[in-house]
């Protein structure tokens, strides 16, 4: 399931945001978070950059859902 670069960022937002340094990184230890204005009357934009990865944070976050059904349906019961 880590072979997922999705997760592989997932896992570098939570070390890092838990332990505030991240000393073996899966993708980038600084990762950026952030929010990009759309324009009046349009939502506001939010995404991931880690690596060389450029992430819309609704689409990663489908992306790591996606990653755990695959894993969970190959769990044995």
């Amino acid at each position: 399931m880590s072979e997922t670069t999705a997760l592989r960022i997932c896992r570098d937002i939570a070390n890092g945001s838990k332990h505030f340094v991240i000393r073996k990184p899966s993708v980038d230890r600084f990762f950026s978070i952030g929010r990009e204005y759309q324009g009046q009357g349009r939502p506001e934009r939010w995404f991931v950059v880690a690596g060389t990865e450029f992430l819309d944070v609704v689409d990663f976050a489908g992306q790591r859902a996606h990653a755990w059904d695959s894993f969970l349906a190959n769990v044995p019961i």
